[in-house]
């Protein structure tokens, strides 16, 4: 079996969110992720250099009413936060 491309790391999430340097977004990232430790009660952690990623969680029925959004094999992408449905993110 070959191994994973993106595995944890003990890099730290604070030092990624603090380095981005788009304010909004930098915002956006801050505010998902303190809304993600509450939904899903994870601590965040990185995988691989870019990536902050949380427990699973299946809601496939919501997405539709989310906003405009991609999946990956286990992520969800968005661009902008004021262009979501945050009570449905939640």
């Amino acid at each position: 079996m070959p191994d994973a491309k993106t595995t944890p790391t003990t890099a730290s999430v604070k030092a990624y969110l603090d380095a981005i340097e788009d304010d909004e977004r930098r915002k956006d990232c801050k505010t998902l992720v303190t809304m993600m430790k509450r939904v899903t009660g994870c601590t965040p952690k990185m995988w691989g250099p870019s990536i902050v990623g949380f427990g699973t969680y299946q809601a496939a029925a919501l997405f539709t009413a989310l906003g405009p959004h991609k999946f990956g094999t286990a992520c969800l992408y968005i661009k902008r936060l004021a262009d979501m449905q945050v009570p449905v993110l939640e």
